[in-house]
């Protein structure tokens, strides 16, 4: 599947660290490259969603079980469930983070 391959990998170079207002802050590169690879972590995420039928914006995209059931196992189910929101740096980060939690 297209999303194994090539969508997550970019889910996880999410830095919630590293935000928007820090480019303007310090000039470096290494900061421009992370803001770039935030910006692919949320846009992979939002191809998921819509992948999946899971975008919750009211669109016509018809909702996809398969991909949908293979988000579950990749993702877990609780998080997969999280690509519903339409901002997708709650799931960015809980997915990046050095936690774990029982559930």
């Amino acid at each position: 599947m297209v999303f194994n391959r090539y969508l997550l990998p970019l889910l996880l170079q999410y830095d919630s660290t590293a935000e928007e207002s820090d480019a303007t802050e310090s000039h470096g590169v290494g900061a421009s490259v992370q803001i770039a690879k935030n910006m692919h972590a949320v846009r992979a995420s939002e191809a998921l969603s819509r992948l999946s039928g899971l975008y919750g914006d009211g669109s016509l995209i018809p909702y996809n079980q398969a991909a949908a059931d293979a988000l579950k196992v990749l993702l877990t189910p609780k998080l997969s469930s999280m690509l519903k929101d339409q901002i997708p740096k709650d799931l960015l980060s809980k997915l990046n983070a050095n936690l774990e939690s029982p559930e």
